[in-house]
């Protein structure tokens, strides 16, 4: 039983569309799941943003519009 989508948490929509979209495409062997990329904090600095409209942007808003 699929729910609806708005319905589903993070975990369900991982597991009904974003795994089987990825092990269409790559062997088991180059994928993992929660791998650890760092062992101490991240240090995350603001700064103005690219087009110099001196606001400060979000990170995933991908730069050009």
């Amino acid at each position: 039983m699929i729910l609806d989508k708005k319905q589903m948490t993070e975990e369900d929509i991982k597991l009904q569309f974003i795994t089987p979209a990825i092990v269409s495409r790559w062997t088991l062997d180059r994928i993992t799941m929660e791998t650890k990329i760092t062992d101490g904090a991240l240090l995350a600095q603001r700064r103005e943003s690219a087009c110099g409209t001196g606001e400060v942007g979000r990170g995933d808003e991908g730069g050009a519009k």
